[in-house]
């Protein structure tokens, strides 16, 4: 006779579920532009808020006009005597933003307002005052007298743009 053995009766077992796979969020592109350049003002001058930023590029009356407007500024304007000094520590060699161009002896800012202080230096404005001369019709401090006005021809000069906000 033949033995057999027996096998187990087959119970079911309970398996684990196998859990979805977890799901790993890709990595997300967050993009770093590079930092926006901002226009720098200069110094601000406490007593009027205003900005005041030395250009210290030799530039005609009319084309550091054009670079101070394409900055969103304009070249200096003096309101004060205190004004007069502040721009004039920023460089005593600079455009100032008047000019008798239009009208000889009628001296406009070029934000279109007239001069209602003036620092002149003596015998100013004289435009040259001698024959043969190249008309003076733009404004800037007086090389010789500190602090001081002088009519100048055209030339290429050092400038402050000005922002009033």
């Amino acid at each position: 006779m033949q033995v057999m053995e027996s096998l187990p009766p087959l119970v079911p077992t309970e398996t684990a579920t196998p859990s979805p796979p977890t799901e790993t969020p890709l990595p997300t592109f967050t993009p770093t532009f590079p930092p926006t350049a901002t226009l720098d003002r200069g110094v601000q001058n406490p007593a009027t808020g205003h900005w005041y930023l030395l250009v210290n590029e030799r530039r005609t009356f009319h084309a550091a006009q054009e670079y101070c407007r394409g900055m969103g500024a304009h070249l200096v304007t003096i309101e004060d005597q205190a004004e007069n000094r502040f721009v004039y520590t920023l460089s005593p060699v600079t455009w100032l933003g008047a000019s008798d161009v239009n009208a000889e002896g009628e001296w406009l800012w070029v934000t279109g307002q007239p001069l209602t202080y003036v620092n002149w230096a003596e015998g100013q404005p004289n435009n040259c005052g001698m024959p043969d001369c190249l008309p003076e019709h733009y404004l800037a401090f007086d090389e010789t007298i500190p602090l001081q006005w002088n009519d100048v021809a055209a030339q290429e000069r050092p400038f402050v743009c000005e922002w009033e906000e």
